[in-house]
């Protein structure tokens, strides 16, 4: 029995392990004023004008790989310019919150978490929630979740959403998501 022990360890330690390691892009605004890194085989779509004259930018957004039979699940990134209003995250995401209780039926939403969190050492708010959606092309009821993240830096809002299929398809996605948040880094515009 002594040298079962002895021997299992050893066959342990020469038991190869295999790290996967993906490339990642770096999309760089600097009208815009922020990077992140994102996985080199997700479609980046970036509808931007980068001009003085518009209040709100983009979308960014970046689509994420689905299977067969999944609805689309993506991230969206709007930028917008706040022209001084010297507004605090918890101010500007109470506002964000009453758009969308004015836009959506609001009988079906469930929020999930709502708490303060830190981006590239700036404030930020992150709230999740369950909503109803029609899917048109099924013409059936579906469970959506989705991931809205606040934060403001350089007199700038940027508002970050993610949504998914409720349940296996949002948490499949939701660590890449996270890490992609993680990844932004501001600069001065």
């Amino acid at each position: 029995m002594a040298k079962l022990l002895y021997i299992l360890p050893t066959i342990l330690l020469l038991v190869p392990i295999t790290v996967y390691a993906q490339e990642y892009l770096t999309y760089d605004n600097t009208f815009l004023g922020f990077s992140m890194q994102y996985p080199a085989g997700l479609q980046l779509i970036d509808q931007t004008k980068n001009s003085e004259l518009d209040i709100l930018h983009g979308p960014i957004a970046i689509i994420l790989p689905v299977e067969t039979g999944e609805r689309e699940a993506s991230m969206l990134m709007f930028v917008e310019d706040l022209l001084d209003r010297n507004m605090t995250i918890k101010e500007y995401t109470r506002e964000q919150l009453n758009d969308d209780y004015r836009i959506f039926d609001i009988s079906n939403y469930q929020e999930v978490n709502n708490n303060q969190t830190v981006i590239d050492n700036k404030p930020a708010w992150q709230i999740e929630n369950t909503i109803d959606t029609l899917n048109i092309t099924a013409k059936e009821k579906s469970k959506r979740q989705s991931l809205s993240v606040y934060v403001i830096a350089n007199d700038k809002a940027y508002d970050i959403g993610y949504s998914a299929d409720q349940g296996e398809q949002y948490a499949k996605y939701l660590p890449e998501v996270q890490r992609l948040i993680n990844s932004i880094k501001f600069t001065e515009p």
